[in-house]
C-alpha cells in the first residue's frame, strides 16, 4: 500500500528539517517512536488473534 523509496524518504526528511524547529526534534522523534510502537503492538495483537504469530 505505502511503498516509499529512497528519494521519497529524502524528501520527507528535508521537509522535516525545513519546517520543524531543531528544539522540537526530540518531541517529534518521541511521537514517531510511540506511534511505531503502538502500530507494532496492534499488529502483533491481530496476529495473535488469528494464531499466526507465536
Amino acid at each position: 500500500m505505502f511503498n516509499f523509496g529512497f528519494y521519497e524518504w529524502v524528501v520527507i526528511l528535508v521537509l522535516i528539517v525545513i519546517f520543524v524547529k531543531p528544539e522540537d526534534y526530540p518531541k517529534l522523534f518521541r511521537y514517531i517512536a510511540r506511534f511505531i510502537k503502538k502500530c507494532d503492538t496492534i499488529f502483533k495483537s491481530i496476529l495473535n488473534q488469528i494464531d499466526i504469530y507465536d
